[in-house]
Formats: C-alpha cells, sequence, structure tokens
C-alpha cells in the first residue's frame, strides 16, 4: 500500500518536495531492505546506493515518486566510520556486491536487525 503525504489542513495530497536532477545534502539515518542508505529531506524519504548510515552526503536526485525518491552519491561529505575499502577492485562498476564498502562486522549486526525486524 502506497502511504500519500498530506496537507497539514487537510486540503488532499502534497507534492513531493523535490525535482529531478536537484542537488542535495542529506543524513543517512539507516540502510533500506537493498542495502540502500536512507536519508530525509523536509519529510521525504530518499534512497541512495553506496551511502552508509550516519554519513552525510551531497547526491543529486535520479527518480521521484509520490512516497520516496531516489538518488545518486555524489560526494561524501563526512563519512561513516563503518566505511571501508571494497577488496574488489570492480566493486564500484560490478554492482554484484552492493555492502563491500560497510564493515563486515557492522554489516552482520545490520542483517541481524533486518532478520529480527522481520520476524
Amino acid at each position: 500500500m502506497i502511504k500519500m503525504a498530506f496537507s497539514p489542513e487537510g486540503q488532499g495530497c502534497l507534492r513531493p518536495p523535490i525535482n529531478m536532477g536537484e542537488r542535495l545534502v542529506l543524513q543517512i539515518t539507516d540502510l533500506n531492505h537493498d542495502g540502500k542508505g536512507v536519508g530525509k529531506h523536509e519529510g521525504f524519504t530518499f534512497f541512495i546506493g553506496g551511502a552508509l548510515p550516519g554519513e552525510r552526503v551531497e547526491v543529486s536526485v535520479t527518480r521521484v515518486r509520490k512516497s520516496y525518491a531516489e538518488a545518486e552519491l555524489l560526494a561524501i561529505i563526512d563519512p561513516s566510520p563503518a566505511r571501508v575499502q571494497p577488496p574488489c577492485p570492480y566493486y564500484s562498476r560490478c554492482g554484484g556486491c552492493s555492502l563491500q564498502h560497510f564493515a563486515y562486522d557492522e554489516q552482520l549486526k545490520w542483517k541481524q536487525r533486518r532478520v529480527y525486524e522481520s520476524l
């Protein structure tokens, strides 16, 4: 089910507060089920591949939907302490291993939490 944002006055749906191509600085608070970073801007949710919780990042909006947006990671302003150098030289081009930049012990904690929340 898609949740729609409504105006506080009850006057119908709000338009997403963002346009494609816009650049933003976001604070990443979590990872979604695909391992993409989750951030918010004016209460609107963004998913950013390659971003980790605890990071402040600069992004460019690539897709806007009614209840969320996707963005491309342009720069990491404040990196997470859990960010590591991916061991695979093809990591940034391949896309097969989406969490190699995330420290393994932190990956395990995140995966355990995901399973717990799913149950």
